[in-house]
Formats: structure tokens, C-alpha cells, sequence
């Protein structure tokens, strides 16, 4: 392969990342005007002179359900339930038991070789970094 062309791929790839990047922060737009877009029908459903479940409008109806779902808890949370569980069960040395199970759960570690674009500072950093681990 010529240096022409791998020049050329490493361009587009950066070119790629640099729209990738863009495309996500667009896609966290959207999704914060969609919430607060839902929020203003929603509150408009709400406090109509007569509390409204849908809304037609020419091609769209918009209707309120109920839906379920789950609280998010913090990963402390989460592992002192389990620890619980697992202590009232009768497992002994329940917090070794959820580690071990958690890090069976993951899935034997792989290595792979993976290409990283970085400003020449930024290799350098890492360089030096590696070097000083050693």
C-alpha cells in the first residue's frame, strides 16, 4: 500500500471521528428538545379546561399512557441490595461472592490491537506516561 493512500485513510478516518462527534452532540440536542416538546403537550394535556388523553391535529394524535419503569439505582445501591440478598440467603462472605459473580458475568478479557487518532501532544503524553509506568 502506498503512503498516498494509507495519508488518504488516515484523513477520512479523522474526518469520521470529527463527524461522528458531531452527529452525537446533534443527537443530545434533539433528544433535550423532544423531552422539553413532550413536557409542554403533556402539561397543555394536563391542565386544558377539560384534562385531555389525546389530541388530534390533521395527520397526528398524540395520546397518554401509562407506562412503567424502573428507578435507576447507583452502583453502591445496587451492589449493597445484592449483598443483602445474598446474605439472607446464607451465603457466606456475601460482598466476595457478588464481586466474583460480577466479574464472572463479564466474560473472559481479550486483548485487540485498536487504532487511537491523537494530536502528536497527546501521543507524546502517552508515550511519556507509558515510560514512567515501567
Amino acid at each position: 500500500m502506498s503512503t498516498t493512500k494509507i495519508k488518504a485513510d488516515i484523513q477520512e478516518l479523522k474526518l469520521l471521528n470529527n463527524s461522528i462527534a458531531k452527529c452525537a452532540e446533534q443527537l443530545r440536542e434533539y433528544r433535550q428538545r423532544k423531552k422539553q416538546l413532550e413536557e409542554s403537550i403533556f402539561n397543555y394535556m394536563q391542565h386544558s379546561e377539560q384534562p385531555l388523553n389525546t389530541i388530534k391535529m390533521q395527520d397526528v394524535e398524540i395520546v397518554t399512557i401509562e407506562k412503567k419503569f424502573r428507578e435507576k439505582l447507583k452502583k453502591d445501591e445496587k451492589e449493597n441490595t445484592a449483598v443483602q440478598l445474598l446474605q439472607q440467603s446464607g451465603v457466606s462472605n456475601p460482598r466476595k461472592t457478588f464481586k466474583d459473580l460480577q466479574e464472572m458475568m463479564k466474560g473472559n478479557e481479550k486483548t485487540q490491537k485498536v487504532l487511537k487518532v491523537m494530536s502528536p501532544a497527546q501521543a507524546a503524553n502517552m508515550k511519556s506516561k507509558k515510560q514512567h509506568l515501567k
